[in-house]
């Protein structure tokens, strides 16, 4: 996911911008602030070589305005949030020294790397200016890459550097140029916005090819497309024709179909002008799966209607007979983008990561408001003969789980296991912020035994669950499976994940047998620096150039 969501880039355009003043209050606020900007105009090169400076010019016009517009305001973290700060880029890797325990047996050479936000200038910022308030969503911000390079020399002996790298985009790049916040947040608040596109990409099974999707928030609302396995083509693109642009987090490819998650988790500028989110869950809106050959055109897609969700991560999809299954990691409405204005921002947030008592998570009449937000495993069975859809959870309420997981050869086909991280309720309650103190393995093919007759009754057939627990006050995030080197059962090998221990403000890696799940973690890497809370993480095997790496300043 990228880390950098939305923003409201300034650009030059011959269309006109109508704000129609409601009062001469608002004419005299326009007045007065535009009087600085029209004194910086005054110091700007009047003699312009239109085939070489206009574009210059109008950057340096939009600059001066945001300058004597918009005001830039830190958005403070509580002690508790302390580990979503920003820390200073890496200008080189620095070699890992600290293990506890081994590198174990056929673990493979590879590079680990977990994205994650990391503003720029001190943190996210808010703004205030004469069209009101906007801020940024808690995971927005320029995106960070922390990598974990691990390299073995000729004599067996492991050599592990960690480096950082922020990913330059041209946004951080021209941040970077003028050395101050330049795009205005758009997510939340009163500013007019427009949301750039989501590029999403999971390969397909079986092909080497990229599927990939990307969303606008105008029409066309959402393409998808297909990049050649030498990466070097696009071989196919199509719009997909909705009416509606709903903030899909993945694509989903099996061999033969590529799916979409249409929920009502949506994007909307009409919205915004009539004076709502930009970002919104639609409580009474509708919710759809839909299925189309690799290379279908957009008409021939096949829709299947589900019960309303918000479902951001996918665990896995594949064929099964005539059913197409999915199962992701779902809930009843979005964390995302916050609460409507004028709520208590960390008021809501912490209400919405309390832990549940309900077990009919099916009824949204049987829940509280701040019971929706509860993510856990689930399934969907699309038959593509009759039409027909099945839908079950596959977990109960003891734990919320989200950011799953599976060993990646599978992807698109049928599993056995699948791997999430586990919400700790009462650490995300208290910082308003999602933290997460353990994994759970998920056996799809075994089931629960050990819930009660009551919760299997209301629930149905839960399936198996192993939990690798944190210590107190220790959160994980961008967990991956890495895949052992001969590896014959689908789970052999073992999780990697980067953790934070929020008592000694001290960041390591842990690498978990994922088939000892539950018992302590086979090596623990400590890293030289702190490595904030992040998002999706991966691990690449056999790098080309590995071990220049390892002892360079390359990422």
């Amino acid at each position: 996911m990228a880390a950098s969501i939305v923003a409201f880039q300034a650009q030059c355009s011959a269309q006109k911008l109508s704000i129609s003043p409601h009062s001469d209050h608002l004419k005299t606020l326009l007045s007065s602030n535009f009087k600085p900007f029209l004194r910086r105009l005054q110091h700007l090169p009047l003699q312009i070589d239109v085939s070489k400076a206009i574009k210059n010019t109008c950057v340096k016009l939009l600059d001066a305005f945001v300058d004597s517009t918009f005001e830039f305001i830190d958005q403070p973290l509580l002690p508790s949030q302390s580990n979503f700060a920003p820390i200073d880029e890496l200008k080189q890797a620095v070699a890992i020294t600290s293990i506890e325990g081994e590198i174990p047996n056929g673990f493979p050479e590879g590079v680990y790397m977990r994205n994650g936000s990391n503003p720029l200038f001190g943190g996210l910022k808010s703004t205030k200016s004469i069209f009101g308030r906007s801020s940024h969503m808690w995971i927005e911000g320029e995106e960070m890459l922390h990598a974990l390079y691990l390299g073995k020399g000729v004599d067996g002996k492991w050599t592990i550097c960690y480096n950082n790298r922020y990913v330059e985009t041209d946004t951080f790049k021209l941040e970077k140029q003028l050395n101050k916040p330049s795009f205005l947040p758009a997510a939340e608040g009163d500013s007019p916005a427009i949301v750039s596109a989501y590029l999403l990409n999971l390969k397909a099974p079986g092909t080497g090819e990229l599927v990939i999707i990307g969303i606008n928030s105008t029409k066309p609302y959402v393409e998808l497309g297909v990049i050649s396995a030498d990466g070097k083509k696009l071989v196919h693109r199509v719009d997909l024709k909705l009416i509606r642009c709903p903030l899909t987090h993945e694509i989903l490819v099996t061999q033969r179909y590529n799916k979409l998650m249409d929920y009502p988790l949506t994007i909307d500028i009409g919205r915004v002008l009539g004076g709502g989110q930009l970002i919104k869950y639609e409580k009474d809106g509708y919710a759809r799966i839909g299925v189309m050959d690799r290379y279908g055109d957009g008409d021939p897609i096949k829709w299947f209607e589900v019960k309303p969700n918000c479902t951001f991560h996918i665990i896995n999809s594949f064929e099964d007979g005539d059913e197409v299954v999915v199962r992701g990691c779902r809930a009843l409405q979005s964390v995302i983008p916050g609460p409507d204005k004028g709520m208590n921002k960390f008021e809501w947030f912490s209400n919405k990561f309390r832990h549940i008592e309900s077990t009919d998570q099916d009824s949204v009449y049987a829940m509280s408001e701040d019971e929706l937000v509860f993510p856990r495993p689930y399934e969907w069975r699309l038959n593509m003969r009759t039409g027909h859809v099945e839908e079950r959870h596959l977990s109960g309420t003891k734990f919320a789980m989200d950011f799953p997981l599976i060993n990646e050869a599978f992807t698109g086909l049928k599993n056995k296991y699948g791997y999430a991280q586990v919400r700790d309720c009462i650490a995300s309650s208290s910082s308003g912020m999602a933290k997460y103190g353990g994994l759970a393995k998920l056996s799809f093919e075994e089931p629960n035994t050990t819930i009660s007759s009551t919760q299997g009754e209301v629930e149905g057939l839960l399936i198996k669950e192993e939990y690798h627990m944190l210590k107190e006050n220790t959160f994980c995030t961008g967990a991956s499976f890495v895949p052992k080197e001969g590896g014959i059962e689908e789970d052999d090998g073992w999780i990697i994940t980067f953790v934070h221990n929020e008592d000694t403000n001290i960041s390591q890696v842990y690498i978990i047998d994922a088939r000892d799940f539950s018992s302590e973690p086979v090596a623990k890497i400590t890293l030289p620096c702190r490595v904030p809370y992040g998002f999706h993480g991966a691990f690449f095997p056999n790098p080309v150039s590995g071990k220049t790496h390892l002892h360079g300043s390359h990422f």
